[in-house]
Parts: C-alpha cells; sequence; structure tokens
C-alpha cells in the first residue's frame, strides 16, 4: 500500500487525528505513524469484528423471511398430517429448523414419538439443520466477496468453526446487512491484507493459516470421499474440518454397507418367494409373508410384489391381499 503524503493524511484523521496535527508532521513521521496505527488495527480486527456483531440483535434470518412462524404444537401437526409423505414431510422439517431452535424441535419429537420414529426424524431434521448452516455460511461468505481471499478464508473459517452457534452467525449476517458498517470492515480488511503484504510478508502465512493450510491428510480424506459420492464438490470439501471431513467418509462407508445389506435381503427374500410357488403350500407362503412384512421396508415389499407378479399372479395376489388386511389394521 504505497500512499502519499495526502492519502496518508486522509486515512489518519479516520483514526481520530487531527488536520492540525496531522500537517505539522514530516512524511516520514506520517508514514510511521500511519503503519504503528494500522498494525495495531491488525491484532485488534478479530476484537472489533466481535464488537460489530454484538451491536446487532438478530431476527432469525431465513430464507423463508417474512412467513409467520408456527409453533412447535402446531409443527407437531403438520409432522403427523405428512409423517407418510417423505417430501412433504421433508418442506415441513425444512420450514420448522428456520424459526425454531434446535434442542427444542428434538425435545419435540422426543415427548411424542417411539424410540424408532424419533430416530428416523430426528436424523431427517439434522439433514435439514446441517442444509440452514449451509445457507446461513453461504449467504455470510457472498456478503464477504469483496473481501482478500486470504481475509475471506479466515473469516470464513472462523464461522465454519461457530456453525452450532446459529445465533452468532445470524448476528453476522444482520451486521454484513448493514451498507456502513459491511463497508467499514471490508475497508479494514483489505487495509490489514495490504500492509501484511508490505510489512509483514515473512509472517502472512501465520496470519492466514486458514488459507495456506493444505495438509495432506485433508487432501487425503477429500480424495477418499470423492472415490465414493459425485454428491460434493473438491471446493466445497475443502472449505470443512478434518474432523467434518472423516464424520462425512464413515458415514458415507456406513450408508454403503446398510446399502449392500438391504439389497442382499431383498434378493435373499425374492430367492425364498420363488421356491415357495414351487412348493405349493398356503401356509409356508402365509408364514413367508409375514416374515418379510417384518424384514423389510415398503419400497422392498412394493419389489417383492412386481417379482412376484413376474413369476406367479395368483401367489402375487394373495401377497398384495395380505398387504391390504394389514394396512387396514
Amino acid at each position: 500500500m504505497n500512499l502519499n503524503r495526502e492519502e496518508l493524511i486522509e486515512q489518519l484523521i479516520h483514526h481520530g487525528h487531527s488536520m492540525n496535527e496531522l500537517q505539522s508532521m514530516q512524511s516520514e513521521a506520517l508514514k510511521d505513524l500511519f503503519t504503528r496505527e494500522t498494525m495495531e488495527l491488525i491484532r485488534l480486527f478479530p476484537s472489533y469484528l466481535k464488537e460489530e456483531e454484538e451491536e446487532e440483535n438478530p431476527s432469525l434470518p431465513s430464507p423463508l423471511d417474512g412467513i409467520a412462524p408456527l409453533s412447535l404444537k402446531e409443527f407437531w401437526q403438520k409432522i403427523k398430517e405428512n409423517s407418510k409423505n417423505p417430501d412433504s414431510l421433508y418442506l415441513v422439517l425444512d420450514e420448522l429448523v428456520h424459526t425454531h431452535d434446535y434442542q427444542d424441535i428434538l425435545e419435540l419429537l422426543a415427548n411424542h414419538t417411539t424410540d424408532q420414529l424419533y430416530k428416523r426424524l430426528a436424523r431427517m431434521v439434522k439433514i435439514k439443520y446441517r442444509e440452514y448452516q449451509e445457507w446461513l455460511l453461504d449467504d455470510i461468505q457472498r456478503h464477504y466477496r469483496e473481501l482478500p481471499p486470504e481475509e475471506l478464508a479466515v473469516q470464513m473459517h472462523e464461522y465454519e468453526r461457530q456453525r452450532e452457534n446459529i445465533h452468532r452467525l445470524k448476528t453476522v449476517l444482520l451486521t454484513l446487512k448493514n451498507p456502513h458498517r459491511k463497508e467499514q470492515i471490508i475497508h479494514l480488511a483489505k487495509m490489514k491484507n495490504d500492509l501484511l503484504k508490505q510489512y509483514r510478508r515473512d509472517e502472512i502465512e501465520g496470519y492466514y493459516r486458514e488459507f495456506y493450510e493444505n495438509s495432506e491428510e485433508k487432501k487425503g480424506i477429500i480424495t477418499k470421499i470423492m472415490k465414493v459420492t459425485n454428491a460434493y464438490t473438491a471446493e466445497k470439501l475443502k472449505t470443512m474440518k478434518v474432523e467434518e471431513l472423516e464424520e462425512m467418509y464413515a458415514i458415507l462407508l456406513e450408508t454403503m454397507a446398510q446399502e449392500r445389506r438391504e439389497r442382499a435381503k431383498l434378493k435373499h427374500f425374492l430367492k425364498l418367494f420363488e421356491e415357495s410357488i414351487y412348493q405349493d403350500s398356503e401356509e409356508v407362503f402365509d408364514n413367508l409373508c409375514h416374515h418379510a412384512l417384518v424384514e423389510l421396508s415398503d419400497e422392498q415389499m412394493r419389489k417383492v410384489v412386481e417379482f412376484m407378479e413376474g413369476m406367479n399372479s395368483l401367489f402375487a395376489q394373495k401377497l398384495k391381499n395380505l398387504l391390504k388386511e394389514v394396512s387396514r389394521r
């Protein structure tokens, strides 16, 4: 940052110095004063950001802004009404996590559901809660897009670390939606970046550790994740912490293993149903049907019916009649 005398005076006036004081100083003294004070600003920059944020009073920024939130009791009624329709249920849960605290939601589910249903809904809520966190983080990053890339990496690393603190993320967003405060933050961040590059180049990686950090461990986990799923881009994965990547990879492996187990189970039952046709025993077939109803999901049972329709229409009809009977209970 090479500022001439007039620019140095202009900047130092913003620091609180008077025009008379500054005009009486030699150019070299102005430069030294500006450097000292700006390096102090660099040191205090995180505290300044925190003070700016604390002045705001968050009001639940959300993609659903403008919609009057339902009470938890009203949401529970909507959950019950849509429990058999996954797409509709996800929409209800999406609205729920944008308007109510995560722990309050889990408590609501725990108080109104069985253990099995609780686990299912809690998993769905966690997915939607993570999506809301991503929306908040993405919106913060959008507001910060004018920051130098090094500073952006540092700030987003901090907010990623705070992703469970939804109150903090909302406060940051409200601060950045104030044009004057946003302009001040970006101006100071750019000044910090310029000064570090000009006067502290040998220390810059220490200040911007998150930007320069690119460990082999992290790259290795990202490579593993991308081998088993194409749901995430490499750039998105690079923004996540190593612990989060490890957890994601473990979940992906478990999901894949579970899918293999479910496929093997379905294949086993299809073989049993095929064999039951040739045994010509209603008792054997009925027992198999009841066993399948316990062990298989609705989707798997639908595939069994389709399979039986292709094998033997009479046995397929018996199976469909049994499913109708069970659904009426």
